[in-house]
C-alpha cells in the first residue's frame, strides 16, 4: 500500500510559486505568439471589454460596408442599363434620319432602302425593351418597375438606410422627372407623342405630333398627326405636301424627349451612387480607425514581454532548485531521526 506523500509548508509554498511562474510564462509565451496581450478578462477587465466592444462594432461596420458595396454595384448596373437604352435610342434616331436621306437621294431602290430602315428602326426599339428587362442585379430591376426598390443599411443603427425606389421606363406617367418612355399595352399617356406605345413587347408608334403645329393639307384648320406604319410613309407624305421632313422631325422630337427623361433617371441613380460611395469610404476609414484603436489597446511590447519571459525562466530555475534543496533537507532530517 502506497502511503500518503507529506509535504512541508515550505515545499507547498515552493510548489505554488512554481505553478504561478509556469502560468505566467505560458501567458507571456501566448502574448508573444499572438501579439495580443488581452485574451481574457483576467488580462485586464476594463481594457478587455473595451476591446470586445470595439471588435463587435468593427464586425457590424464590415458587414455594412459589404452591403453598401453591393448597393453600389446594383446602381451601377442600373445606370449601365439606362446608358445602353440611350445608345439604342440615338441609333433609332439615326435610322430615322437615314430614311429621310434615302428619300431625298431617290433612286429605283428607295422603297427597299426605306423598308430596311424600318426593320432596323423597329429592331432597335425591340432591343431597348430586352435591354431594360435584362438590367437586373440579383433579381432587382430598377428601370422596369416602380414597385421594386433598393434598400441599403449604412450604419450600425438598423433603422438608418438608403431607399432608392425604381423608376420604370414602362409607365403611363408623362412627368419629365419620373415618367417613362413607353406606355403599356397601347394605353396612351397624356397628350399624343408623349411616350412610345408598347403592346405585347412590340412597338406601336402612333399620333406623332411635329415639333410645331403643321396644318393638314387635306383637312384645313386641323393639326397634322402622323401614324407610323414604316418609313415607306415618307413617300406618301412627300406626295401630299412635302411633309416627309416633318414626319421624321416628329419621331426625332419624341426620341429627344425620351432621352431627356432617361438622362434625368440616370442622374438620379448616379447621385445615389455618389451617396453610397461616400458612405462606403466613411465606413471603411472609420473601421480602420476603430481597428487601430483596438490594436493600440491590445498589442504587446515584444521587448518587454521577452524580458519578462527571461525573468520567469530564471525564477522557474530558482524555484526548481529551491524545491530540490528542500527535498534534500527533508531526507537528511529523516535519516537523522532514524
Amino acid at each position: 500500500m502506497v502511503g500518503k506523500v507529506q509535504l512541508s509548508f515550505d515545499q507547498r509554498q515552493g510548489l505554488y510559486a512554481l505553478q504561478q511562474i509556469e502560468r505566467l510564462a505560458a501567458r507571456t509565451d501566448k502574448r508573444l505568439v499572438t501579439r495580443q496581450r488581452l485574451h481574457s478578462p483576467a488580462d485586464g477587465v476594463s481594457d478587455y471589454f473595451i476591446a470586445e466592444q470595439l471588435g463587435e462594432t468593427i464586425g457590424i461596420l464590415t458587414a455594412r460596408q459589404r452591403e453598401i458595396e453591393q448597393g453600389i454595384e446594383a446602381l451601377k448596373a442600373t445606370v449601365g442599363g439606362l446608358d445602353s437604352v440611350q445608345r439604342l435610342l440615338r441609333l433609332a434616331k439615326a435610322y430615322a434620319s437615314s430614311a429621310l436621306t434615302n428619300l431625298r437621294e431617290g433612286g429605283d431602290s428607295v422603297g427597299d432602302e426605306l423598308s430596311q430602315n424600318t426593320n432596323a428602326f423597329l429592331d432597335t426599339f425591340n432591343n431597348i425593351v430586352l435591354v431594360a428587362q435584362d438590367t437586373q442585379y440579383l433579381e432587382l430591376n430598377l428601370i422596369t418597375s416602380t414597385e421594386q426598390r433598393l434598400l441599403v443599411r449604412y450604419s450600425e443603427d438598423r433603422e438608418q438606410l438608403l431607399r432608392v425606389p425604381g423608376r420604370s421606363i414602362f409607365t403611363t406617367t408623362t412627368a419629365f422627372e419620373t415618367g417613362g418612355i413607353f406606355s403599356i399595352n397601347g394605353v396612351r399617356a397624356g397628350a399624343a407623342a408623349e411616350v412610345f406605345s408598347l403592346t405585347n413587347n412590340r412597338l406601336v408608334l402612333s399620333n406623332f405630333l411635329p415639333p410645331q403645329d403643321y396644318p393638314d393639307p387635306l383637312n384645313p384648320g386641323a393639326t397634322l398627326e402622323f401614324s407610323f406604319v414604316g418609313f415607306s410613309s415618307l413617300l406618301q407624305f412627300e406626295q401630299l405636301g412635302g411633309q416627309a421632313e416633318s414626319f421624321t422631325q416628329a419621331i426625332e422630337a419624341n426620341i429627344e424627349r425620351a432621352l431627356g427623361r432617361l438622362e434625368v433617371h440616370e442622374q438620379y441613380f448616379a447621385s445615389n451612387i455618389n451617396i453610397l460611395q461616400t458612405r462606403e469610404h466613411f465606413t471603411r476609414v472609420f473601421s480602420e480607425t476603430l481597428g487601430a484603436g483596438r490594436l493600440e489597446l491590445t498589442k504587446v511590447d515584444a521587448n518587454e514581454e521577452a524580458v519578462t519571459l527571461s525573468v520567469l525562466h530564471t525564477r522557474n530555475g530558482l524555484a526548481i532548485s529551491s524545491l530540490s534543496l528542500l527535498g534534500e533537507r527533508h531526507d537528511q532530517l529523516l535519516r537523522l531521526l532514524q
